[in-house]
């Protein structure tokens, strides 16, 4: 019996791999379905019509069911035996009428209500007995204007349907909607459902209270008597949030009391109040204490005003670029604020930046600051001593140096040494040693200069790029190269990133190091046309 097995098998996987027609042999048929499910398509109508077959075939792979015969998959039983198994059985690959079959579409949401109760037909969602099954597994259940009145009109399903979708309050039974005690719970439950209870409810003080407790943006629905209320604007000013721009009453937005309150929890309401309010000292101390971006809704003379704006600064110190000329013509305050952020030399005065310290500062708050020395000092850009220290904070500063500077081989080792990005951008045209120097780099660093770019992959502009790669050397008489680009190399090693690729240099073979060297003359002819 073991032999007459084997046997079958063999010759199942010779009619496979050949791709031989499929034999009309029940015991054959098995090894061949068992061995490749896919094969099933091939076989003849008596195979395909064989029940014991194609359960085999779907009990391999259950893709094959839109394969099968329709005299399977138009027979309820069957198509049941299988919903469990996969959702498509059901949602794709039956037909509608036994879509529509009640049966089916609860085992259905029995087994995948929870992702796709809302893809049964209509007639079922909005039944009672289909809700109550998708209830038990977390089904999406709303409710809809054809939803039936017994669901409605029940507290469990209700409290269980709202708490996932507020808006499905305005479907429910208009008993349950007077009724108070539901209407406390539901808003303990999800407070978003008072955007949707009667206006009646809206104008009741005690349920806005405990709506706007919650979420004070919900001030916005309640009714134009309580937005007028101080007490209740008071409550929902508590809130983290934008929210006195639904105040009904604009008379209260010049209480001293509520505009404090409003501006400690949330500066951003100082956009919402009026514009006569931007002319006050008091105020603006109050908004750019928690948020110095504040000071740009005030007017003129606030920004001109030393304390203010140092306030602002405290907590967002680039309000600087946005104080009055004055201020910033003043050379004490102007170091003051560099010191907070470099960024903010690019506005101060011409004698601050070109004073060397105060370059120095920038670079601590700012690393880049060095880019904002323009052609009045841009004898710091020559200064070896002060490229070098703003080469400490970012190695980006190398290409803010003087052409002059960028070519001094110590600037260059110190850039590599930071960001080894810097590689494409250093000006080879001056350098004698530039041989001995790749070579030295090599043997420091165990990296190599490697040459990529593809036109349709990268700009004109990076056509040609440089870039160090590391890899471990375990024999120092070896090293990798790629040469014309990543199209040598298998796609499956090349990743994308903007200009930028990154390739697993394990992978590519090593050659001897002489060729990097032999090939520095080729680059700098093939860098000349490019350019």
């Amino acid at each position: 019996m073991s032999s007459d097995t084997t046997t079958l098998e063999r010759m199942a996987l010779e009619i496979v791999d050949n791709g031989k027609e499929f034999p009309n042999d029940l015991e054959l048929a098995e090894k061949i379905v068992k061995n490749c499910p896919h094969y099933f398509e091939n076989a003849p109508d008596d195979i395909q019509l064989n029940e014991k077959i194609t359960r085999l075939v779907l009990s391999y792979d259950i893709w094959m069911f839109p394969k099968i015969s329709i005299k399977f998959s138009r027979n309820k039983s069957f198509v049941m035996d299988y919903i469990e198994k996969h959702a498509n059985v059901y949602l794709h690959w039956t037909t509608k009428k036994l879509k529509m079959d009640s049966d089916l579409a609860m085992k259905f949401v029995v087994c995948h209500g929870r992702k796709y109760f809302r893809s049964i037909p209509e007639c079922f969602q909005n039944k009672k007995d289909f809700i109550v099954a998708g209830m038990r597994n977390g089904s999406d259940v709303r409710f809809t204007k054809m939803t039936d009145e017994s669901v409605r009109d029940d507290e469990e399903i209700v409290k269980y349907v709202i708490d996932n979708h507020p808006g499905s309050f305005k479907f429910i039974s208009q008993k349950l909607k007077i009724n108070m005690k539901f209407i406390n719970d539901l808003l303990k439950q999800n407070v978003q459902v008072f955007k949707y209870v009667p206006f009646s409810l809206k104008s009741n003080e005690d349920i806005v209270r405990q709506a706007i407790r919650e979420d004070g943006r919900l001030l916005e629905y309640a009714s134009d008597g309580l937005r007028s209320n101080k007490s209740i604007v008071m409550e929902a000013l508590k809130c983290s949030y934008p929210v006195i721009k639904y105040v009904h009453k604009r008379d209260l937005l010049v209480d001293r009391e509520l505009i404090f309150l409003a501006l400690k929890n949330c500066p951003k309401n100082v956009y919402d109040l009026p514009s006569k309010l931007s002319k006050y000292k008091d105020i603006a101390l109050a908004a750019v204490e928690s948020d110095g971006t504040t000071l740009t809704w005030f007017d003129n003379h606030i920004r001109d005003d030393k304390e203010v704006v140092k306030k602002a600064m405290q907590t967002y110190p680039r309000c600087y670029l946005i104080s009055s000329l004055r201020l910033r013509l003043n050379e004490e305050f102007s170091r003051y604020a560099i010191g907070l952020d470099g960024y903010n030399m690019t506005m101060a005065p011409t004698s601050l930046r070109t004073d060397r310290d105060v370059v120095l500062m920038a670079l601590k708050t700012y690393p880049l600051a060095l880019k904002f020395i323009d052609g009045e000092c841009d004898t710091f850009r020559k200064d070896y001593d002060l490229v070098m220290t703003a080469l400490d904070y970012s190695s980006e500063n190398y290409w803010y140096a003087s052409r002059e500077i960028r070519n001094n081989e110590r600037v260059v080792w110190k850039a590599l040494s930071n960001d080894i990005m810097v590689f494409p951008f250093i000006p080879w045209n001056n350098w004698d040693n530039k041989k001995e120097f790749l070579r030295k780099l090599i043997m420091k660093y165990n990296k190599y200069a490697i040459r990529i770019g593809d036109g349709r992959n990268c700009s004109e502009k990076h056509r040609i790029l440089r870039k160090l790669v590391g890899y471990d050397i375990r024999n120092d008489k070896e090293l990798q190269m790629l040469e014309h680009g990543y199209q040598n190399v298998p796609r499956n090693l090349v990743q994308f990133h903007d200009v930028s690729f990154s390739f697993k240099i394990e992978n590519i073979i090593p050659i001897k190091r002489k060729r990097l060297l032999d090939d520095v003359d080729e680059e700098e002819s093939d860098s000349k046309k490019i350019k």
